[in-house]
């Protein structure tokens, strides 16, 4: 069902401009070459940057099941994340154990699985990079803890989150769908709300959804034929129509 804030979302369009050369490597879009992962890679960059901004997308319950295995060449090559089913067993760790925020040390938290899982990538830095590192991976775990709670409070809705009770884009999961191919759909980012509304039981969850057609009507309306989206648009579509769904 369409969110009612989706017609606040699109109202300022006329407000934000991108600079679309800022989302593909140089030589890549100057060599007037097509490489289809550095096309997707882009593609995946301009659909985060048009929906967060609030260009493009629509609020909608979309299916929930992390453990579902996804088996489209179609999801898999537009970018799929499958980080929330790799997450999810260290989220869940982390809200069973440490979700009394109010009673949990830093010091604690540096225990749980989940931080441990997150700081592998810096367990080899310089001493100050370790340094950094932990602060980054104690916010992102503090953070988990807080949207679960106020997940809970809020009924089961993280809308409201981000900017402290008024809904923006930056609430919700995006998703790029393909409904003229497929019903399944591309999880771009959103892998801790995913695995948060997962664990409290929930199999559907309010998201961003970007829908192809929808991106391509921007492309082709918003964009200069020599824009290297718009000029290697044709070529990307015809792929992904002959990609098993």
């Amino acid at each position: 069902m369409e969110s009612p804030i989706y017609n606040d979302l699109v109202g300022n369009n006329n407000k934000w401009m991108i600079d679309t050369n800022l989302l593909i490597q140089k030589d890549e879009r100057l060599s007037g070459a097509f490489t289809y992962d550095f096309y997707v890679q882009g593609v995946r960059k301009l659909i985060k940057q048009l929906a967060v901004n609030e260009q493009i997308g629509i609020i909608k319950i979309m299916p929930l099941d992390i453990k579902k295995e996804i088996t489209s060449n179609l999801i898999y090559l537009n970018g799929h994340s499958s980080r929330a089913f790799h997450r999810y067993n260290y989220i869940c760790d982390l809200i069973k154990n440490y979700s009394d925020l109010q009673n949990t040390k830093s010091k604690d938290l540096a225990d749980s699985l989940y931080f441990k899982y997150l700081f592998r990538r810096f367990e080899n830095e310089s001493l100050l990079g370790r340094c950094k590192g932990k602060r980054s991976c104690l916010i992102k775990v503090n953070r988990t803890l807080e949207l679960n709670q106020y997940f809970i409070i809020n009924n089961h809705s993280f809308r409201g989150f981000t900017r402290k009770g008024l809904a923006t884009s930056l609430d919700y999961p995006i998703c790029y769908s393909f409904k003229e191919f497929t019903d399944e759909f591309v999880e771009l980012d959103g892998s801790h709300r995913r695995s948060i509304a997962y664990y409290s039981g929930d199999r559907g969850i309010e998201s961003l959804v970007v829908d192809f057609k929808e991106l391509e009507y921007w492309i082709e309306n918003s964009l200069s034929e020599s824009d290297y989206f718009r000029f290697h648009w044709s070529t990307y579509k015809h792929i992904i129509s002959t990609l098993d769904a």
